[in-house]
C-alpha cells in the first residue's frame, strides 16, 4: 500500500497496519503463513459478545486464551516475527524474492513459448498444476 495507494507513501507499514485493524471488526491469522512461528495463530475481534463465544471454544479445543496451546518460545516468537513483518526491510526482501520467482518463470514461459495473461497488478504470478 506505501508503494502503491494514493495518500500511504508516507506511512509506514506498520502504520498502515494498525490503520487496517482499527477499522476491522476481526482479523484471523495464520502465524505459520508468514514464517513466523511453526505453529499457530490468532484471531481478533471487536465485539465482546462474540469474542467470549469464540473464547469459550478455545478452550474446549486449544488451550485457554492466555496462550491457545501453544508453547511459551512460540509466543515469544510469535510476538517478535509480527513486528518483524512490518519492517520496510523484510518487505522489500518478500517482495524481491516473489519478482525473481516471476522473472524465472516468465523466462522459463518464454523458452516454452507459453502465453499467459499479462499479470496487471504485478502482485501475484500462478502456475498451472500440470506443467505445460
Amino acid at each position: 500500500m506505501t508503494q502503491r495507494e494514493p495518500g500511504y507513501a508516507n506511512r509506514t507499514p506498520r502504520q498502515v497496519a494498525e490503520e487496517a485493524f482499527r477499522l476491522a471488526d476481526g482479523c484471523v491469522m495464520s502465524a505459520k503463513k508468514d514464517g513466523i512461528v511453526h505453529m499457530g495463530g490468532s484471531i481478533g475481534l471487536k465485539e465482546p459478545e462474540l469474542a467470549e463465544k469464540c473464547a469459550s471454544l478455545l478452550i474446549a479445543t486449544e488451550g485457554f486464551t492466555t496462550y491457545g496451546g501453544l508453547a511459551g518460545r512460540d509466543l515469544d516468537m510469535m510476538a517478535r516475527g509480527l513486528v518483524e513483518v512490518t519492517e520496510p526491510a523484510c518487505l522489500a526482501e518478500r517482495a524481491d524474492i516473489a519478482a525473481y520467482l516471476a522473472a524465472r518463470i516468465r523466462e522459463a514461459d518464454r523458452r516454452r513459448g507459453t502465453r499467459r495473461p499479462p499479470d496487471t497488478n504485478r502482485r501475484a504470478t500462478s502456475l498451472p498444476a500440470h506443467g505445460k
